[in-house]
């Protein structure tokens, strides 16, 4: 039977504002503001992840999953993170809809259509929607020939005894081997459909005006050509992730989006030679005390209310008789510590697909009237990643506690277990109990932690970038590197997301 027990029993329903002051002051650690526009998103039940050593391709998988969250606010009586709990506003990241598909649900059909008030001459109109139509049946080919080779997959590995779950880098070398013989139809139809794109392309390319090259740009950057394939698994970290005739249930792919500062970031966060002691780590989080420290406030900023309610203290597979147990040890609880070994600030980037002023034209509008369904999705993007590696939860008890009862407390079934908020021993990528621990039980406190390796998504920054009106840019100018006062910019709040873009694409 599961029970759950609430922060507000136990005296601290102030919590999520603590955390959300920690949030806020990463942001500011990194020199950064939160400014018009501009929320942190909470991201405490996230499902734990490991970032591998060596496997950027992997990491950056997991990170884009992340970053291109859609972000939902729903109505004015059921708005902000979280009015309801956060997975219900933020899905996990192999679940929830990603902006930049829904962006390009919504842009790239459209853009097809709005590049013909650019051509002049009707005969060429006609020949590239003969064109058009042409690719849409061929690429549907492609990809009905790549699902019945995953069909085909699944039905000889399961025949052969073949698993994943029992022994994936096998299971993905087998695969990777058994595709390779049976790869050249995929190549031919995919050679084909991107031959027809190229056709579409010169024929644009000859006949747009400046305004309509514009709009060029960024549908060619949309289409699948100039899509970025991952591998959604370490093992296939070392295949050719390019490779179009690739099982498409092995590399995620999607618009372009990476750290501003490159793979770098996950070597950073996995050196642990300055994860120091626990009181070091502590420090590097927050304390929740009886009374409120933090001058922010969570609901205030999201126009919400009440969601304190919902971040649960003890989340567990509990019998009556253990619930009352707790019920009675945990008044006496007087403070809880959030640390960490590693935190850090990821901002995102977007590749020349994305423009905020684009966002803001008159066409781009005009379609999210045609289609309501596509602006609450679209309303907030995810401008900052904070992530952080090994996770600490310390309560510190008034008076001395049932030690023994601490110490039988598991995990059972599949829910793991949440204490203040943090869910421990959930499934991660690798489809197995994330590693953690009780790590530590005293008359009056009990700490628990994740292995040191193990990371989370804590929190997202958001911006809000369908609110505001904006001149729309003139040119489009080729890529440049980014920065350090650009970057600084951003972080600050001195620009929104969609300038900083438009800079780092020099638009």
């Amino acid at each position: 039977m599961s029970n759950d027990i609430s922060l507000p029993e136990a005296k601290l329903d102030h919590a999520l504002d603590e955390y959300y002051g920690f949030l806020h002051k990463v942001v500011k650690d990194n020199n950064g503001t939160v400014g018009s526009g501009q929320r942190l998103v909470t991201m405490n039940t996230i499902t734990p992840y490991s970032i591998v050593k060596d496997k950027p391709l992997y990491n950056m998988f997991v990170l884009r999953a992340y970053a291109d969250l859609v972000v939902r606010r729903g109505s004015a009586k059921d708005a902000g993170s979280p009015k309801k709990p956060p997975l219900d506003i933020i899905d996990s990241a192999n679940s929830g809809d990603a902006w930049s598909w829904e962006y390009f649900r919504l842009a790239f059909p459209n853009l097809l259509q709005e590049l013909k008030k650019y051509i002049q001459d009707p005969s060429v109109k006609a020949q590239i929607t003969a064109l058009e139509s042409t690719w849409g049946g061929a690429y549907d080919a492609y990809r009905e020939e790549l699902e019945k080779l995953e069909e085909q997959w699944d039905e000889y590995a399961k025949k052969n005894g073949i698993s994943e779950e029992k022994d994936p880098p096998r299971y993905y070398r087998l695969k990777a081997e058994w595709w390779r013989k049976r790869k050249d139809k995929v190549q031919r139809l995919y050679d084909k459909q991107f031959a027809i794109l190229i056709e579409i392309s010169d024929l644009e390319l000859a006949h747009l005006d400046a305004k309509g090259l514009l709009l060029k740009d960024l549908k060619d950057n949309l289409s699948t050509g100039y899509q970025v394939k991952l591998p959604i698994r370490p093992e296939l970290e070392d295949g050719v992730a390019s490779d179009p005739t690739n099982s498409p249930g092995d590399y995620d792919r999607r618009p372009a989006l990476y750290p501003a500062t490159g793979t770098q970031v996950f070597n950073d966060l996995l050196d642990e030679s300055n994860d120091g002691n626990e009181q070091q780590q502590l420090q590097r989080g927050y304390e929740i005390k009886r009374q409120k420290t933090t001058t922010y406030s969570h609901d205030t900023d999201w126009g919400a209310s009440g969601s304190a309610s919902k971040f649960f203290f003890l989340r567990a597979n509990l019998s009556v008789s253990e619930k009352t147990h707790f019920e009675e040890q945990i008044k006496q609880l007087g403070s809880i510590q959030v640390g960490f070994r590693a935190i850090q600030y990821v901002m995102i980037v977007r590749g020349r697909w994305y423009s905020g002023a684009f966002l803001k034209s008159a066409a781009f509008q005009k379609w999210l009237e045609a289609q309501p369904e596509f602006r609450e999705k679209l309303r907030h993007i995810v401008t900052s990643v904070i992530v952080c590696r090994g996770l600490i939860v310390k309560l510190n008890f008034q008076n001395d506690i049932h030690q023994n009862s601490w110490r039988d407390l598991k995990t059972k079934g599949s829910g793991g277990l949440s204490i203040s908020g943090w869910n421990f021993g959930l499934s991660g990528h690798y489809n197995s109990r994330t590693d953690w621990d009780l790590k530590d039980v005293t008359n009056n406190s009990v700490t628990f932690a994740d292995g040191p390796r193990v990371c989370r998504i804590i929190g997202l920054k958001v911006e809000d970038v369908l609110g505001d009106s904006a001149k729309p840019r003139s040119d489009f100018m080729v890529d440049s590197p980014i920065s350090a006062e650009l970057l600084a910019d951003l972080v600050a709040a001195k620009i929104s997301y969609g300038d900083f873009i438009d800079r780092v694409h020099q638009r």
